[in-house]
């Protein structure tokens, strides 16, 4: 990453990955290119409650329905059984060859989306929960407490990726349609 960067004390993912690693990590990754983890990527659906100007029609359904006049809503995951029915499967098996599994949902705001809750469910009735780091990526208008206090007390850990990509008045702009910072 830019030298400026490094000046500013900013450290790239990849980086901040590898400086965590424990001493016997790092050897078994030298000597066995064995990561010791896994990551599951779920890319639910683009059903969003926000046209932000950083996404575009495929990952943000009112950001389609503004753009071509249309619901514009891409397949769940759960739409295709084989295809949710394999995404268990990956997380199951993660589960069962790594230390750490770290499950991330992204696509449209995954707290919107009923394939969010019918997958933290699954892995929580499945005993799977407690094994995995879950990341979820939000705009952070929709969540409530109770869920927050549900996925918590289940989860090994849970990662909020929020997206703020501005304040005060550029905030409706950026962030459409809310406005927040009134």
């Amino acid at each position: 990453f830019p030298s400026h960067d490094r000046k500013l004390g900013k450290i790239s993912e990849r980086t901040r990955y590898l400086i965590e690693l424990s001493d016997r990590e790092l050897d078994d990754f030298i000597d066995n290119q064995n990561v010791g983890e896994s990551y599951v990527r779920c890319t639910l659906s683009s059903l969003c409650n926000m046209a932000c100007r950083s996404c575009n029609i495929n990952t943000s359904s009112l950001f389609a329905k503004i753009e071509l006049g249309k619901n514009l809503v891409s397949e769940t995951i759960s739409d295709t059984q084989d295809y949710w029915d394999f995404m268990l499967h990956t997380i199951k098996t993660a589960t069962e060859e790594h230390a750490r599994v770290n499950v991330v949902v992204s696509g449209g705001e995954g707290f919107v989306q009923s394939d969010f809750e019918k997958l933290y469910n699954w892995l929580i009735d499945n005993n799977l929960s407690q094994k995995i780091n879950f990341t979820i990526n939000t705009n952070g208008t929709i969540a409530t407490q109770p869920l927050f206090d549900k996925l918590c007390t289940n989860f090994k850990q849970i990662s909020l990726a929020i997206s703020v990509d501005s304040i005060y008045e550029n905030y409706h702009y950026v962030r459409w349609p809310y406005r927040d910072w009134e």
